[in-house]
């Protein structure tokens, strides 16, 4: 198996790819190889991930789960891939598909046993395969023990672990939407006060100004890290910290969704910087965002390695190319993918350092977007689409079944 490195030397040397420039990047050394001093694991791996629900079933009851992932750790060894994300796999009543977290520290049934995931630890360790895990600390489950009790009185002592507000005027604190339609404020009869959700009513947003939240929260990285886990992603990650107090959204910020407003609240930095002292017992973690909302200059400030935050963020440049306002599809252009590829590749500072990627669970398959599906072109879009991740500047995340060309499949409606 080729490993990334020696490809993208070898790519480098082609003039054959005029859509990548990488060979000056290689040979100015911008892909880290094995050698380079004071090189993080991370910046010389390829990342793979792993939706566990889809990706392996391993006793024919139709769901994915831990010793599946495990049965194919032979195979993603042979693959080049020295890291697996792990996307939510924590117990949850799954409305919104395991987004919405019960338990941090309990294995989702339908994925196996803590047994099962630390057998799935140790084999992955055999093969040289670190584990990323993803951490959704935007917001938890509302059957989560710490809601349970925040909803009970006003006067609990896990009141302020959410955000609760009075009524105005009758109605909801603010004009805030849910990223999943409707207000992003729920009415709780019990208590005659609203919560904030930004995304589903099931997922209550958890108040990080509360220094007991962040100490929970920071107690769960430590509780994985010791299990061997070797970095965490992070889930909507700009939204954490709230621009307060929580004042009416404009006309122009309703039309983008509000999420100019939500990200990046005033003491981001100062919980980025938290959680990586937080973790100090174990230095070689790796820390990436899922930087949706964000802004590039927002991310490269989060990202910068001389300021001890995150090491990398998702951003969704690419993802967004065929995509406009509203979610409306548009065509994609060449010219369109050469911009994207020249902003990643000399656009940010040398002390930042990106994820790239050219799909994930969020959106449909790459080869079905930007290739072709016919059947005498499918094979090489997806080989071209692969060839252009892995020589991009950045650490390369496949998502499962890209290496195999997967692509959408036909469905003619979504019932």
């Amino acid at each position: 198996m080729i490993d990334r490195r020696t490809f993208s030397k070898y790519l480098g040397a082609s003039a054959g790819f005029a859509l990548m420039p990488q060979g000056a990047n290689a040979a100015a050394g911008l892909i880290p190889t094995p050698n380079d001093a004071g090189e993080t694991w991370w910046k010389a791996a390829v990342l793979y991930q792993i939706y566990p629900r889809s990706f392996q079933d391993s006793n024919g009851d139709g769901l994915g789960d831990f010793p599946g992932i495990t049965s194919r750790l032979g195979y993603l060894q042979d693959l080049g891939i020295d890291a697996v994300w792990v996307t939510a796999c924590f117990d949850s009543p799954n409305a919104d598909n395991g987004y919405d977290v019960r338990d941090y520290r309990r294995i989702h049934p339908d994925f196996g046993t803590m047994d099962d995931f630390e057998h799935f630890m140790a084999k992955a360790k055999k093969h040289n395969i670190r584990v990323i895990l993803d951490m959704v600390f935007n917001h938890s489950s509302d059957e989560h023990d710490w809601f349970k009790q925040s909803r009970s009185s006003r006067d609990n002592p896990y009141r302020d672990f959410y955000f609760w507000r009075d009524p105005v005027n009758g109605g909801p604190p603010n004009n805030w939407p849910s990223f999943f339609g409707g207000s992003g404020w729920e009415f709780d009869r019990a208590t005659g006060q609203y919560y904030l959700h930004h995304y589903a009513v099931k997922q209550p947003d958890l108040n990080w100004e509360n220094p007991r939240v962040r100490k929970e929260l920071y107690a769960v990285l430590n509780f994985w890290a010791a299990k061997g886990v070797s970095g965490f992603r992070f889930d909507c990650v700009g939204e954490i910290s709230k621009p307060l107090p929580f004042r009416d959204m404009t006309p122009a910020e309703l039309e983008e969704d509000g999420n100019t407003l939500r990200t990046s609240g005033p003491r981001l930095d100062q919980y980025l910087k938290e959680i990586r002292a937080s973790t100090s017992d174990f230095p070689d973690l790796y820390f990436v965002g899922e930087g949706w909302g964000m802004t590039r200059e927002r991310i490269v400030r989060a990202t910068d390695d001389r300021d001890k935050e995150l090491s990398s963020a998702f951003r969704f440049d690419f993802q967004l190319l065929d995509i406009a306002e509203g979610w409306r599809k548009v065509p994609w252009s060449l010219g369109k993918l050469k911009a994207f590829n020249l902003e990643n590749q000399f656009q940010d500072d040398l002390h930042v350092w990106p994820v790239v990627f050219l799909g994930d669970h969020d959106f449909s398959r790459a080869v079905s977007r930007f290739g072709s599906n016919r059947p005498e072109f499918q094979v090489r879009s997806a080989k071209l689409l692969a060839t252009m991740l892995l020589t991009l500047r950045g650490t390369p995340l496949v998502y499962q079944g890209d290496e195999i060309g997967m692509s959408n499949f036909p469905f003619t409606d979504i019932s």
